[in-house]
């Protein structure tokens, strides 16, 4: 009887063992595929191409666009223009953390965002873009998108700020047809 106990110590012990080194890997495994509080996404830059920034702006092929991937959780592109004002455009692309979420939880996730971020920076509706969206003005201007199951953010913004020649409609209706780009790709 005793050695059948220790048999069933042992084995309560290794499965003991096992399921912490389980959590362990997993916990990793998470820490992997997020970066800065964004999730990791290998297709982040094939979802917004430099082609595509061309296009919605109406720049000239010949204009030097510069892109970077960030720890494959940042798409940005950025450029300046050739007037005789020095200007300075970004639009950045990225993921909120997580993987794939149910209705419930993008609305449980937008609400706290708003609740927590949104609410201090003129946050407004944006219809017509994935299945909710909203702009607000945080860092420049950002279209915040949920679709697909997923939260993502087309962020534009012009340096010096106080020469942006795009008032806040045209910036909302470039962020969302860069938007709806990124959802067709999906």
């Amino acid at each position: 009887m005793k050695s059948l106990f220790k048999i069933a110590s042992l084995l309560l012990a290794f499965l003991v063992i096992q399921v912490m080194i389980s959590c362990k890997d997993q916990k990793a495994k998470e820490n992997d595929e997020n970066f800065a509080g964004l999730s990791r996404r290998d297709d982040i830059c094939n979802l917004l191409k430099k082609e595509d920034i061309q296009s919605v702006f109406e720049l000239s092929k010949e204009l030097k666009i510069e892109q970077r991937k960030e720890e494959k959780a940042i798409c940005f592109y950025g450029w300046k223009t050739a007037s005789d004002q020095f200007l300075y455009y970004s639009v950045t692309l990225n993921f909120a953390q997580g993987k794939k979420r149910t209705k419930s939880q993008i609305d449980a996730t937008w609400k706290g965002q708003y609740d927590r971020l949104y609410h201090r920076h003129q946050m407004q509706e944006v219809s017509n873009v994935g299945d909710k969206a909203s702009w607000s003005q945080l860092g420049g201007g950002q279209l915040r998108v949920a679709s697909h199951g997923f939260i993502f953010y087309v962020s534009l913004s012009v340096t010096p700020s106080k020469d942006n020649p795009m008032d806040t409609k045209k910036m909302i209706a470039r962020a969302s047809t860069l938007a709806e780009l990124v959802i067709d790709r999906m």
